[in-house]
Formats: C-alpha cells, structure tokens, sequence
C-alpha cells in the first residue's frame, strides 16, 4: 500500500522547488503502483493531482483520458455521495472547462451539487463556490442569464455566511460574474457596478492575483475610455499593468496593457490640454504652423515658399469647426497640410514630408496629431492634384450634370471644410473653388428629390405604418424622413451636407430654416407610435414650404411636400428666354433660378 502522508510530502517539496517535471514522475510512479495494487483508495487522490497538473500545462488531452478512470474508482469505492467524490467531480469539471469540453464540464458540475444538495447545508460556502464555477461555464459558452442566475445563487448564500472573511473572499469572484453577465447582456452601467465591486472586494481580501481580476480590470478601463473618462480608465488600466509586470513579465501581454495604458495617458493629456488652453483645432493648429511650418519653409526652402499652400482641410471634426474636448481621442493634435504642385512635389516633396515628421512632438500642452492607422495620412505633405483627389474623389472638379450627379456630397463638404492658411501662388484656392457648390440645375433637382423623399416618408408612409402597427417600418420610415428633411436645408442653405455624424451640427450655422434642428430633435425624441409626431412634421413641413416661397421656388402653399417637390422640379425644368432675347432665340437655352 501506498504511504499517501510520504507521498504528499515529497510532492510539496518538489512544488515548493517549482520542479514539476520531477512532480509528474513521482505521480505516474505511485498511480502505476496504486494500480497495480489495485489500490483504489490511494488511485483517486493520485488522480487528482495529476489532473490538476495536467489542467495547468494546458495538457488538456492526457487530463481528459484520466476521467473515465476517475469516476470508475468512484463507483468502486461506492463513494459517490461523499465529499471526495464531490471534489473530484469539481475537478474532472475544471479540467474538462478548460479543455473546452462544456458537455463534459456541466455534466460533473451538476454531479457535483447534486452531491453538495445532500451533505451541505444550503448556506455552506463551498456551494456558492460551485454555483461561481458554473456561472463562469455559462459565460464561456455565452448563456449570461443562466450565469446571472447561478451568480446570485452564490450570492444569496454568500450573504447568509457566518464566517464573514470567508465570504469576501468569494464574494469578488461573485461580483465579477455578475458583472461578466451583465456586460454579456449589454447592460453596461450595471455590469460596471458590479465589477467595480468584485475589484474592491478582491483589494480587501488581497486576491487581486485572480486572472478574473485582470481581465475585470482591462473591462473597466475599456469601458471608461469609451465614456472618455480618461482618469478612471487610466487607473484600472495602470493597475492592471502592476498586476501583470508581477505575474508574466516581459509578456506579449505586458506589453499590449503598457501599450493601452499609454494610449489612455496620451488621450488624457490631450483632454486636459483642450480644456486648458480653450483653443479650437484649427486655430492649434494655424498657430503650429505659423510657429513652425513657415519657419521651416523659409529656412530649408526659401525657392519655393512662394510656390507652397497650407491649412488644414479634411475629414476631422476639428476642419467644421466641431471639435470638442471629446474630439482629442483620434487624429487631433496640432498638425498642418501642405500642399505643393505636381512638379515641386517630385524635385522636394519627400525631404519636405522628412522634415515634418521632425517638427516638435509637442504644441502648447497637446502631443502632435495621434493618428489612426485606418484614417490614412490627413496631415502632412501633399501633391495637390493627389490631395484633391483623395479628398473628393474626382481627379478634377465635375462639369457636366453626370459628373456633378454622381460626386460624393459627403466629400465635397469636406473638401470644402476646413481653412487654408496661406496659398502665395493660388494654384491650390483656384482648383478647390472649382467645387465650391452643385450649379443650380444640379441644385433644384436634388431639393426635389429630397422634398419628395420626405413626403413620402414623413407625411405618407409613417402614418400607414402606424395603422399597420409595424413598428419597424415606423421607425425607418421616420430615420428616412429626417435624413430627407436634412438634405432640404443643406440646399435651401446652397451647403454640401457633411458626413452624418456632423449633420445636426451643421444646421447650426444655418441662415435660412435655421430652426431645422430644434424641429428634428422634438420629432426624433417622440416615439413614432405616436400619432402626436404626425403634428411635428406637419409644423417642420409648413416651415420648409414658408421658406421655399421666401426664395420663389414654389406658388403653392400646400404643405404636402410631394406638391412642392412638383413645384421645384417645375422651376429647375423652365426654361425662359433673356428679356434681351425675346425678339430672337440665340445662343443655348437657360433656366430660370432663383
């Protein structure tokens, strides 16, 4: 027979030594010895251990094959209702969750509890501890209700715990679960309670080695940089680097939380910078280039400082004058555009672009652009044809009405956003006026388009929808209204419509329909079940006609906008004779606009 207090003697002292190659030869010497004494009661507790080895090497086929013959000595020793048997099943479970083998995992939870349902009394910690076990399976196999469940399972009991040390210290996996699940189900202000709690628990009882620990604190700075809570997002993320420096150093994964942690601090500090200096991007932005842009030019390049146009225009917010403190996550910072023709690009544009690059890393408290990988280059040095083409995505600015019908909206406002600071020979100014805005033919024909979008959405199809009850047509219906609505007030306004997350700020500056916007919020925060939104865009539609007939492009007062629709196009298509040429008919035909 087997002397077990010999064996688990010698096995400490191999793991205190971290000599785990000597550890597995001491267990497969004494499991082939249990064996072939048919020594089943040292067999389990040998198979034990060398389970829990193999689960940690990530050995997980070789665990695997041991459990058959696990449960086997179980039901030879007739144990199956003790707590021994209970332990082994929670850990032929861990071994088989790790291994992925979630059928398996579940299967020796269930007998696990079943065990616990008899021996332990409802409120024994070791039974929430099993309820957390199964709460995690459930979250790896992406069922966050059913872990939800068995995490308040184990909280309920956790709260009923005499021993009070003892619970805390389960209570931060509990906590973390919850939180997990709640994440899981999208609940994200109830999934950060929760992990905020398990972190102060796991702080309290000094658990903060748990790798649920490190993953709850990478969620929370995740979720607070996504809040641009830059403070609370650089706390978690920093102590989840102490956490990892002491775990695994040197790791890919060290390396990945410093690389976050600085990313969070660079973003920080932009913040902090925005909101101290209260100075808008492009004006930063003028003010480095005026700094250091024209200096350079004079200094390396005094032959061409008369040749080369700068500013910044192009797809940030900061270009429309819509930067905010939030603005500073991506692709803000003090930077500039140069632009240069085709010919000085090639004889000097790759020692210029060389030269920008060591322009000071730092501008009145704000570290230079911080760039996004998938934006491309927007700063820098330029050719102006390229610039002008990858802005607007023509090679030159549209003539005839195919050409203007067919150009991106969205990239004429951009490439029309923005300022150029100085253009000493004119070249760049000329050939971006080119775009300023659609000629007036292009211009009536899309209002008439978007005024019938409008009234087919807005005032004819929502309410069917409505009748129908088909909530989703409501709701599309409605996104299809404002959308139109919007394009109407860019071109009563004669202003390319920008990308849309900058639309409703747009309508800030507007002179005509200036109320556009206060009129879309009011309909867009009414739910469009509600027949009261019907009298909302009754209102807005009356504006658009009352501001139409303000520039004589309608007779009609109907507020039905399919009737001004008709209207527009019957203007954009008249055409009407110079009064200098009534006599004769010369020369091409016009149109009459406004």
């Amino acid at each position: 027979m087997i002397n077990m207090n010999d064996f688990y003697a010698e096995l400490d002292q191999l793991y205190e030594k971290s000599n785990y190659e000597a550890a597995e030869k001491l267990m497969v010497a004494n499991l082939k010895t249990a064996r072939d004494q048919k020594d089943v009661n040292s067999q389990l507790p040998i198979l034990n251990e060398y389970m829990a080895l193999l689960r940690s090497q990530d050995r997980h086929q070789e665990m695997l094959a041991l459990i058959p013959e696990a449960d086997a000595v179980i039901e030879t020793l007739s144990i199956q209702h003790t707590a021994a048997a209970a332990a082994t099943y929670i850990n032929i479970a861990e071994g088989a969750r790790s291994a992925m083998q979630y059928d398996i995992a579940e299967r020796f939870y269930r007998k696990a509890a079943s065990v616990y349902a008899d021996l332990l009394s409802p409120t024994d910690p070791r039974i929430a501890v099993l309820h957390n076990n199964i709460a995690h399976l459930y979250l790896e196999t992406r069922r966050a209700q059913k872990a939800r469940a068995e995490a308040f399972a184990a909280l309920n009991i956790l709260k009923q715990v005499e021993d009070k040390e003892q619970a805390a210290r389960e209570l931060a996996s509990t906590y973390i679960n919850l939180g997990d699940a709640s994440f899981a189900l999208q609940e994200t202000h109830e999934g950060t309670r929760w992990l905020e709690m398990g972190i102060a628990s796991a702080r309290r009882t000094g658990t903060m080695s748990d790798p649920r620990c490190l993953s709850a604190l990478i969620t929370l700075s995740e979720t607070f940089l996504a809040g641009k809570n830059y403070d609370r997002a650089e706390r978690y993320m920093a102590e989840a680097l102490t956490i990892i420096k002491s775990q695994d150093p040197g790791s890919e994964n060290e390396k990945t939380i410093r690389r976050n942690l600085n990313y969070i601090r660079d973003l920080k500090k932009r913040q902090d910078a925005y909101r101290d200096e209260n100075l808008k991007g492009l004006d930063l932005c003028r003010a480095f280039y005026e700094e250091y842009g024209r200096p350079l030019i004079e200094e390396k390049y005094p032959m061409y400082r008369d040749r080369i146009a700068a500013g910044l225009i192009g797809e940030g917010s900061e270009c429309f004058g819509f930067d905010d403190r939030y603005s500073t996550d991506h692709d803000f910072g003090p930077a500039f555009c140069l632009w240069l023709t085709d010919e000085d690009y090639r004889e000097i544009g790759s020692m210029l672009a060389d030269d920008y690059t060591k322009l000071p890393k730092t501008f009145r408290g704000f570290p230079t652009r911080n760039s996004r990988m998938e934006t491309g280059q927007r700063v820098g040095v330029f050719s102006i044809s390229d610039f002008i083409r990858r802005i607007s995505g023509c090679e030159k600015a549209p003539k005839t009405f195919d050409e203007w019908w067919k150009v991106d909206e969205t990239k004429l406002a951009t490439l029309m956003g923005g300022k150029i600071f100085e253009d000493p020979l004119g070249l760049f100014t000329m050939l971006r006026s080119a775009f300023e805005y659609y000629p007036e033919e292009i211009r009536l024909i899309k209002l008439a388009n978007s005024l019938h979008a409008a009234a087919q959405a807005g005032q004819y199809n929502l309410p069917r929808a409505r009748r129908r009850g088909d909530i989703g047509m409501m709701y599309f219906t409605l996104s299809e209204f404002c959308e139109a609505a919007c394009q109407v007030g860019y071109l009563i306004n004669r202003r390319y419509m920008p990308y849309y997350k900058w639309r409703m700020r747009g309508i800030d500056s507007f002179t005509l329909l200036p109320e556009l916007r206060v009129n879309l919020e009011s309909i867009m925060k009414t739910n469009p079940a509600d027949p009261a939104i019907d009298e909302k865009i009754e209102k807005l539609c009356s504006r658009i006609t009352a501001t139409l007939r303000h520039k004589k492009l309608t007779n009609s007062n109907d507020i039905y906008l399919e009737t001004q629709s008709r209207e527009v196009m019957r203007i954009a298509y008249t055409p009407v004779v110079p009064a200098a040429k009534k006599a004769e008919s010369a020369g091409p035909t016009v149109y009459r606009f406004d």
